[in-house]
């Protein structure tokens, strides 16, 4: 009988430690959370669209030059 109700008392404990913990995990969105690094990549995506590469010519010599 008191093995029983030790266990029982040594369940509630772990349970109620277990809900203690888990209360302040979620304190925070995941949207929300990411939503700095999310705006900073649109930031540097809409930089790297905005570059000119109209008038970019390869110099002699490179990989991509087909004149060997």
């Amino acid at each position: 009988m008191e093995s029983i109700l030790s266990l029982a008392l040594f369940n509630l404990a772990v349970l109620l430690f277990a809900f203690i913990t888990k209360r302040g995990l979620y304190t925070m969105t995941p949207e929300k959370q990411w939503s700095k690094n999310t705006n900073e990549f649109d930031k540097n995506f809409k930089s790297i669209e905005d570059i000119d590469i109209s008038n970019y010519k390869l110099g002699s010599g490179y990989v991509y030059d087909n004149k060997n």
